[in-house]
Order: C-alpha cells, then structure tokens, then sequence
C-alpha cells in the first residue's frame, strides 16, 4: 500500500538505511548527537533538493498547443512568480500539490517563491543550495519582496545587502534584517503600505480551537473600537452587578456576544443600577448620536417599545450542520460541527444554550435522489456538501459550500438521472477548469471515492478518509480496495500489491 519509492531507506544500504525509523539506534549519547547533526544536514539538502526540482519541472513543463491556446477557457501560460520570473502553464501547480502531498495554494506559493529566489534573489538562491541559509526562511524573504511589490531590480538590491548576513541568524532576526532591506529597497511604497494598512477596515472570524472559543478580529475607525469597548465594558459591569462572578475577560467576551442581539442587549442596559457613561471625543462623526443614544432614558424608551415583542425574534438566524451516526447519541459520544471541531455530544448544548431552536430533517446519505436536468436542486445539493465537505481534488482544504458541483460523467441531454450526488463532486474554480480543458482526468469508479489521473502522470485517489497517491502500475480495482485500507506505519513493512 505504501510503495519503496515512499521508503527510500529500504533500500538505500549504507547511504539512507541509517534513517529507518526502526534502524538500530546510536550506542551512546555522542553517537546520538552525531546522528542529529546529520539528520538536520540531511534534511537540508532534501529540502534544497526539491526547490532545484520544481524548478526543474517548470523549465520542463511543456506549454500549451499553440492550436488551443486560442480557445476560450484553453490552459494558458502565467507569470510563475513576481516580477523578473518566466511564465509557466497556469495549472501546473496542480500536478505538483499531490506529487507532495500538499494543497494547490500551497504547491502555487512553492512555485513562486522558486522561481522569486532563482531569478530574483540569486545570492539567496546559491546560500539555500549550500546549506547556509534555511530554505523557509529564504522562502519567506522571497515572498516578503514579491508581497511588498518590489520590481525585480529592487528585489536584487535586496539580496546584494543580504548576501553573507543571513547565515547563523535564526529566523526571526533574519527577517528583521531583511524587513529592513525591504524598507530600504522602496521607502515610498513602503509608507503607502503603512498608510493602507493603518486605515483599511476588515473584520473576520478566526478558526475554531479545541477549547471551544473563536478569536474575532476587526480593524475599525478609533472613535468606534473606543466606544464598542466602552459598550462591552459596561454590559460586563453590568453582569458583575447582577451576580456573574466570572473573571472580566470572560464577562467581557459574554458582553460582545450579547451584542450580536441588539434586543437583548438594550434591555440589559435599561435594566441596570448605573446609567451607561457617555463617551466625549473629537472627530466621532456619530458623536451626537451616541451620547443620545447612551441617555438611560433613551435605552428605557426602546426596552418599553420592545416589551411586547419576542427578543428571540430578533436573534440573527445561524444554521449549524452537526454530523455524527444516529446510533452514537450519548453525552460523550463524538459529533463534528461543520466549520467548526469535534466535540462531544453532550457539549453541543453549549452552542444551542439561549437559543431557539429549529430541527429540520435529517440527512440521510443512504438515499440518493436523482434528477434528469443540469441544474443541481437545493435537496441534491445539501445532501451532497453535508457528505463531502472538502474540495474532492488531492489534499485540497477548500470548503465545499461556495464550489462548483461538478458532473464526474460529462452531462449529456436526453440522458436520465445524471444529476446526482453519487455524480457530483465540489471543485474550486481552477480545478474545474483544469478537468475541462487542461488534461486533468476525473473519474468516481464507486460512490464517495474521486480518481485523479494528470497530464504529466500523476495518479490520486481522493474520499472522505483522505487522499493518497499511486504509482501508474495500479490499477482502478486496486485503487477502489486499496484506498478503503488504513495506512500502515512507516516504521512497518507492508507488502506492496
């Protein structure tokens, strides 16, 4: 299941057995720490060794037909980095993700920041092939030039003042020196960043931690980030008033969170002992509205004129997708929320508490509806997105909720039944496009199990248990059994088919 070619140790003898990670182990301490020395040299002329590889394969990456070039949607040469980089086949970084088990953003990066050191950063370039520069710190300088706009002449300014400072440096005080050659390299365009970055207003919502929480993050006009925290100060004044003797970080965060139902919020604050202060500062163009707004008899009119309405009505709507088997509904049983984590049964009263709550019907992925038209129905669709939440392309991470579903069999007319989730898949934009008209082959030999072959001879499966690669010995029926499989450990010999 697992082939020689992931195991070079196998068969390596002198030059790579010693690295098994069953090999015998070091006699003493000192061997050890030799072994370690090595070890890390070695693993910095295999990672120098692959970026001298993709590069390689971008020289080699054969371009385009000039007969299809010119056909709307045909595969077309792009820039393979920033400026002073060559152009490359746009969906070659599709047949390099699964090669290293990666996602496509990442394997377009890897390519970019390549072909940035190469052509751009020559000295880093050179430093990185002798050992004396980390590759991801060399990446990360490469990335910073192309991120900051710096033409190609500046990049190479860049890597004259960098050449022999980097080495023995760790990462983070090479990077200062190199922020500081960027700076350098383009002072305007730097305070224009400064400028964008310092007024550009954004607000997003970070991943889910196995604690539970979200991080919020938000950059906003000053006079609103005083008086938001203005707010949540005082609602959390206000639940210290009425008996929550939690810390103030954790009342603030229940006061941010109230927020969400303005309702509900305003009755709280009309409610309270102390009225809510009102906040003075220059240049608040909402300045006067808020000190009226922040009068306690303002907040006692609306919580009166809101008395007979539902607060719950006013809740923003939130569907949640809880997955887990209808015979595993104990308390501490798993579920997973989509988006979210896993978490146990029990605990997912915590996400509904101070809710209402609405149940709509279950999913069940044993049935499959079919229809006869192209457009995919909202039924087909959910049953589909909630079974396959990923991109169903190699080690992709893309959520499937805003894809394409894309047919697996081309839609044909006249043909009955075709538009169904054991023919559908979501991909990405790019992906699509590479399966239409960049030589991407895509087939669904069972339900649930997509089988990627690529122009330059790639072979990968891809299911809800992951996605694994192959070599073009394999064929189909090996792959539908064999991907069903777990993993063997790479410390364990398993017979290959």
């Amino acid at each position: 299941m697992i082939g020689d070619h992931e195991r070079p140790w196998r068969d390596g003898g002198d030059a790579l057995g010693w690295v098994s990670p069953d090999g015998a182990l070091p006699a003493d301490p000192v061997q050890t720490g030799d072994h370690l020395r090595a070890l890390r040299a070695l693993r910095a002329g295999v990672e120098a060794r692959e970026l001298v590889l993709v590069a390689h394969l971008c020289d080699q990456a054969p371009p385009p037909r000039e007969e299809d070039a010119v056909l709307p949607g045909r595969t077309t040469m792009v820039p393979g980095g920033a400026d002073g980089t060559p152009r490359i086949p746009e969906f070659l970084h599709l047949e390099l993700g699964p090669l290293l088990g990666t996602t496509p953003y990442a394997a377009r990066r890897l390519i970019a920041d390549v072909l940035d050191l190469r052509h751009r950063l020559p000295r880093l370039w050179a430093a990185v092939l002798g050992a004396d520069v980390p590759v991801a710190v060399a990446r990360r300088i490469a990335a910073l030039c192309a991120t900051r706009g710096l033409s190609c002449e500046q990049a190479r300014a860049v890597d004259e003042a960098l050449a022999g400072r980097l080495g023995g440096l760790g990462f983070g005080r090479a990077m200062a020196l190199a922020e500081a050659e960027v700076i350098r390299a383009d002072p305007e365009k730097a305070r224009r960043q400064e400028e964008r970055a310092r007024t550009g207003r954004c607000f997003r919502l970070g991943r889910a931690d196995d604690s539970g929480t979200r991080t919020v993050f938000a950059r906003m006009n000053a006079a609103d980030a005083i008086h938001l925290t203005a707010m949540v100060g005082r609602l959390a004044d206000v639940f210290a008033e009425t008996g929550d003797q939690r810390p103030s970080g954790e009342r603030e965060a229940r006061a941010l969170g109230l927020l969400a139902t303005p309702a509900r919020a305003v009755a709280v604050l009309a409610g309270a002992a102390t009225p809510q202060p009102a906040l003075l500062g220059e240049g608040d163009p909402d300045l006067g509205e808020r000190t009226a707004w922040s009068d306690p008899r303002a907040l006692a009119t609306v919580a009166d004129a809101l008395a007979g309405v539902d607060p719950d009505r006013l809740a923003p709507p939130v569907r949640l997708y809880v997955h887990t088997y209808a015979d595993h509904l104990d308390a501490d049983d798993l579920a997973r929320v989509e988006g979210g984590r896993a978490t146990l049964v029990g605990d997912l009263r915590g996400l509904l508490a101070d809710s209402r709550v609405r149940l709509t019907q279950v999913i069940d992925h044993r049935e499959s509806v079919a229809t006869d038209a192209y457009e995919v129905p909202a039924a087909v669709r959910e049953q589909l997105l909630t079974a396959q939440p990923f991109e169903v392309f190699p080690w992709s991470t893309r959520r499937s909720r805003r894809l394409d579903l894309d047919h697996t069999r081309p839609f044909r007319a006249g043909e009955a039944g075709q538009t169904q989730p054991d023919n559908l898949g979501p991909l990405s934009r790019t992906v699509h496009r590479a399966r239409t008209h960049g030589g991407f082959a895509l087939a669904q030999p069972v339900p649930g199990l997509w089988l990627w072959r690529t122009p330059l001879g790639g072979v990968h499966s891809v299911s809800n248990r992951g996605a694994r690669s192959w070599s073009r010995q394999h064929s189909t029926l090996e792959i539908i059994l064999l991907h069903q499989w777990p993993r063997p450990s790479l410390g364990r010999s398993s017979p290959d088919p």
